[in-house]
């Protein structure tokens, strides 16, 4: 992600401020507007902290606009869930209270680890169909995932739905990253699309 600054006067109630930000552009709302001074933000608005912190009295502004697609082996548990999870973010930089949701498959509706591991973070869990999995374009195939539930592929894709809107698809900011019994992607919600 490109760093990008700017500055709002419809943050809320007339207040104005410098802002930091790593999203990527076509995330962030039309009256944003560029500044040269990405070192004097005071506010950062964030999924990942990558470009956080560089103003040590910063405010960060962390919307929740993540949503992460899961695959998963069947009697895979609460635990594996949360492990993947909290190395995915690790890994990437992502912040966990910016996780808007979790999308499935939807043969995985009584995976009882996944149902757990949603409730226990009060996140909404989504499950789409393979036919509906399958319409997503630009996702990575899988012939063993294809030959289990009749889905291409199922974290990739159902990050991207969970993400899209009538006015805009989800953007993948994170492939399918695999681990013994958890697969997950990462994609995020148009800024936009949720004013």
């Amino acid at each position: 992600a490109q760093l990008r600054t700017g500055t709002s006067d419809k943050l809320g109630n007339g207040w104005t401020g410098r802002f930091v930000t790593g999203m990527p552009g076509g995330c962030m709302p039309g009256e944003f507007k560029g500044v040269a001074e990405a070192g004097r933000a005071v506010t950062s608005l964030a999924w990942s902290s990558q470009n956080v912190g560089q103003e040590p009295e910063a405010m960060v502004l962390c919307q929740g606009n993540l949503y992460l697609g899961l695959g998963c082996n069947r009697g895979t548990t609460a635990a594996d869930f949360e492990r993947a999870v909290t190395e995915l973010c690790g890994q990437y930089r992502l912040e966990r209270s910016a996780i808007a949701g979790l999308a499935s498959i939807d043969l995985k509706a009584d995976e009882a680890g996944l149902l757990q591991f949603a409730a226990t973070n009060k996140l909404p869990l989504s499950f789409f169909n393979k036919d509906e999995l399958n319409r997503v374009a630009g996702v990575s195939n899988s012939a063993v995932v294809k030959a289990a539930t009749g889905a291409i592929g199922v974290a990739e894709p159902a990050a991207i739905l969970a993400a899209s809107t009538n006015a805009s698809v989800g953007q993948l900011i994170v492939r399918k990253v695999k681990w013994k019994d958890v697969t997950a992607a990462v994609a995020v919600k148009k800024l936009t699309d949720m004013l």
